[in-house]
């Protein structure tokens, strides 16, 4: 009865109500349990922002509860029965699909369902990962790569579909005689179904969930979805890109899987009439003349031929049979002309008057048939040499970045189908890399996507995540069909390191750093690479010192991802290059059989009286800022930890450039190199901490953002953090850092290394080491304060009298930031307790001697007005604190009047 009751509240019109009816099932019942669930599924649908996310909050799944403790998940058996009741409602009319713009607690709002249809699938990730993890004994993960879990984006990662997969297993194994798959399926259907449902994120999502299910799951599956396929062709005319491509992938793999199941039973016959017929009437409708009215149906049409006809040419290739032999020779007639349609169509894209949908559809189209190698075959190169022409065209003239986009992956396709091409679409990319504007970034980052699945093939993992049918491409296309096209990577890597690095056109620099970024994290264990590792190196290192600040970053990540892949060897090789390009030095470190040696040549050069390298040695920035003022930073942060090659990491996880941040930047897996390498430097946190603490307040604004992005990056995401707080299965030491805690846990450390960075020679250190003491303090328990006051009075006062105006500053800032601190902690007040007390005259009793003696009698005039200011503050707000000091005070202060009246 409870539930009922609650879930009624959810309805009221009070806001405090939905609000504490949302707050008691959450904090009430355990997450296992389905009815609060169901509860936090309601409440995304509430107008209030707090209300929605509390129930986000309900539905998060932890990593550590996936992890540590998968019993306290809801049983996905469970869970599945549970919602595909909630959504017969819909189907048995007991209940009708509300608009979107209506905030109602029911099944009926397509918020509500979408939301569930969210939770399911995260459960199923997460019921993935636990199984995954108990059948493999060795399988470890880092707790910040199972944020999948609770996204509802594509599948983009082996891990994740290894999980879908296992979860697909677990529902099929669940119950043999009511398979719980077909369950999801229905839940998923009743949205494919519906002809109320206009909401076309909804809809795009479930059919992105529904390929997801035909593709990894079993391929019976498939086949009953092929007796209700109409549902998806209904979806054809949709106004919405991505579900016109949801629903044409889905039709592929029915297709696929039922023309294999057929042909194996000699059953065949009836597809020369049937879908004869339905190709014949989409050909029609791609190819009429263009109307606005018939727009979406015929982009839809368009694309679902390609994807068809990539289907059936995927099962004749796995069946290892033509047409002829399958008995159905009209089937392969239509098929043959569709697709030599879809490259007149092609042609016709690259026309000015087409239309951008139309000519994007045509691109995809095009791509989906030359993957498999539809004109691989001698008799049919003249097709693919007019695809590749067209595909030319469309890249070189079209200015919408959508039609861009699809040519690119259509060039990709024709590589990656009839690897022949592979040359001639290297060369192309690479005669374009100068060409692109400093406001179409993006397109280097496109193109290295497009070199990467054509050159890496199925090694590469954009590749084989963009693989939707049920079977293995080794079944499909042999072992050579899925194998890297090796010459096609040493002419590009020949190109970058002999032309585009040493080029005087910044484009064409930055694609040389971007590509091979591209290449080295979507193919990490391809062998072709392995020859090029130490001249990549080395192009990498001299980008280093490139004007762009992108070239830079992209150039420093690029190097921390080859140093992973090298052997032992090649990585001592790489430090020490690395070295040598920051000092400078002839000789290597560690030639006489000792490795120590590199590490201590390191730290010789860092903290050596000269500078370490000559000002502007490696260049600028575009805004001014030296090069070598942040790299500089890096290296001695991983001398500091006596390992030289932690230089790589730090150079990861440092980034400032905005470019990171956009769509392309997130796309290209920024977060996944930052996991990486936060876990290599993870076991050096303790010593590395204080360090960087204090680096993240040098004056240089270049450094100080490097360093900040890597005291982030180290933290991990607030997700994470949150998780693992409220984790009591985990110790303290287990639990990540946040900036709000980590100066607290690392107290003692990082106040010795502020302290004697502002006793240090360098005006830089002095200054970050004054403003790191100045904000650690501020807001700091006094308790942890007291025992360095005498020290933080002493040093702090030093940078008041600095030579350095800019250090003077940070002194003052930080004096002032002792004096609110000091006034603040010695103010009594009726409510004061006698450990507050106790504490107040402690401090009292340090800092009223030190103004005394040492501050209003110091030869300094800042010194001195300071004191006297902090000490008349004090004499006002302290009251019975001072009174054991009273007479000193009153004689310096007599002593100083004298003074100024002499």
């Amino acid at each position: 009865m409870l539930p009922e009751f609650l879930e009624s509240q959810l309805e009221s019109s009070v806001y405090q109500a939905r609000y504490c009816a949302l707050r008691y099932a959450i904090s009430a019942f355990p997450f296992g349990n389905m009815d609060a669930r169901w509860l936090c599924i309601l409440g995304l649908a509430d107008t209030k922002p707090e209300i929605q996310q509390l129930a986000r909050s309900g539905l998060a799944i932890r990593p550590s509860t996936i992890l540590h403790r998968s019993s306290e998940l809801p049983a996905l058996k469970d869970a599945i029965l549970f919602i595909c009741n909630k959504s017969r409602k819909i189907v048995d009319g007991s209940q009708q699909l509300a608009p979107e713009s209506r905030a109602m607690a029911s099944i009926a709002n397509p918020r509500v369902y979408s939301s569930m249809l969210d939770f399911c699938r995260s459960l199923m990730l997460a019921t993935g990962v636990a199984g995954i993890k108990q059948q493999r004994s060795e399988f470890a993960v880092d707790p910040a790569d199972l944020e999948f879990v609770n996204s509802n984006s594509a599948l983009s990662s082996e891990l994740q579909q290894d999980s879908m997969h296992t979860a697909l297993a677990t529902l099929e194994l669940s119950d043999p005689a009511d398979s719980l798959t077909n369950r999801w399926l229905e839940i998923i259907g009743v949205v494919v179904q519906s002809l109320q449902l206009t909401d076309s994120t909804v809809l795009s999502k479930a059919l992105m969930y529904l390929v997801e299910v035909v593709s990894l799951g079993p391929q019976q599956l498939a086949l009953a979805l092929f007796e209700s396929r109409q549902q998806l062709l209904m979806r054809l005319d949709t106004h919405n890109a991505n579900v016109q491509l949801y629903a044409a992938q889905a039709l592929a793999v029915v297709h696929c899987v039922k023309l294999i199941e057929d042909a194996r039973s000699a059953s065949s016959a009836a597809w020369n009439d049937e879908l004869a017929g339905q190709l014949g009437e989409f050909r029609a409708a791609a190819t009429a003349p263009a109307q606005p009215k018939l727009l979406d149906k015929q982009q839809g049409s368009i694309i679902a031929l390609g994807y068809i006809s990539y289907g059936l040419l995927a099962a004749t290739k796995t069946l290892n049979k033509s047409w002829t032999d399958l008995g159905l020779d009209r089937l392969g007639q239509t098929v043959s002309s569709i697709q030599a349609a879809i490259i007149d169509g092609l042609q016709l894209a690259t026309e000015s008057g087409t239309h951008p949908a139309i000519a994007t559809a045509w691109c995809v189209a095009a791509g989906e048939v030359c993957r498999l190698g539809a004109f691989a075959d001698t008799a049919e190169s003249n097709k693919s040499a007019q695809a590749m022409a067209a595909a030319v065209n469309i890249v070189k003239d079209t200015s919408t970045p959508r039609v861009y986009d699809a040519a690119l992956a259509l060039l990709s396709d024709l590589a990656l189908g009839n690897p022949s091409t592979a040359s001639e679409v290297v060369e192309l990319l690479l005669s374009a890399a100068g060409t692109v504007s400093k406001k179409q970034l993006d397109m280097h980052f496109k193109t290295g996507e497009a070199l990467a699945k054509a050159l890496g093939r199925f090694k590469c993992t954009l590749v084989k995540m963009g693989w939707v049918l049920p079977l293995d491409p080794s079944e499909v296309l042999g072992d050579d069909g899925v194998s890297a096209n090796v010459a096609g990577i040493n002419l590009l890597f020949e190109a970058v390191t002999t032309k585009l690095v040493r080029s005087a056109n910044t484009q064409e620099r930055q694609a040389a750093a971007i590509w091979t970024l591209t290449m080295v994290q979507s193919c990490p264990g391809l062998e072709a690479l392995g020859p090029w590792l130490s001249k990549l190196h080395a192009c990498l290192c001299m980008l280093l010192s490139d004007r762009s600040e992108l070239t830079q970053e992209v150039a420093s990540r690029a190097l921390g991802l080859l140093y992973n892949l090298g052997d032992a060897a090649l990585k001592e090789d790489m430090v020490y290059s690395l070295i040598s390009l920051f000092g400078g030095g002839s000789r290597r470190p560690g030639a006489d059989g000792n490795t120590a040696d590199v590490q201590q040549a390191l730290r010789r050069q860092i903290q050596s009286n000269e500078p370490l390298l000559e000002q502007d040695s490696l260049g600028q920035t575009p805004d001014g800022h030296s090069v070598n003022t942040t790299y500089k930073s890096i290296l001695s942060l991983a001398s500091d930890m006596q390992n030289p090659s932690l230089v790589y990491q730090f150079m990861q996880l440092a980034t400032h450039t905005a470019m990171w941040n956009s769509r392309c930047g997130a796309a290209y897996g920024v977060a996944n190199i930052i996991e990486q390498a936060r876990g290599a430097i993870q076991p050096h946190m303790k010593s590395m901490i204080p360090k960087l603490y204090r680096y993240t307040f040098d004056p240089s604004p270049q450094t100080q953002t490097a360093m900040k992005s890597i005291w982030s990056a180290l933290l991990g995401s607030d997700t994470a953090r949150a998780a693992a707080a409220s984790d009591s299965a985990m110790s303290d030491d287990d639990i990540p850092t946040t900036g709000a805690n980590v100066v607290e846990r690392y107290w003692d450390a990082i106040i010795e290394e502020c302290l004697s960075s502002m006793g240090q020679r360098e005006w830089k250190v002095r200054e970050s080491g004054c403003n790191a003491l100045a904000s650690a303090v501020s807001g700091a328990n006094p308790e942890l304060v007291v025992p360095y006051l005498d020290r933080i009075w002493q040093m702090s006062f030093r940078a008041l009298d600095d030579i350095k105006g800019s250090v003077r500053e940070a002194g003052l800032k930080m004096c002032q930031s002792m004096a609110t601190a000091t006034v603040t902690w010695c103010t009594p007040s009726d409510a004061s307790s006698a450990a507050r007390n106790k504490q107040a005259q402690a401090i009292i009793a340090s800092v009223v001697p030190f103004l005394v003696d040492a501050g209003v009698s110091s030869d300094a005039e800042d010194v001195r007005t300071f004191s006297m200011g902090l000490l008349l503050k004090l004499c006002r707000t302290s009251g019975r604190y001072l009174s054991p000091f009273a007479p000193a005070i009153i004689e310096r202060l007599l002593e100083s009047l004298s003074n100024m009246e002499s």
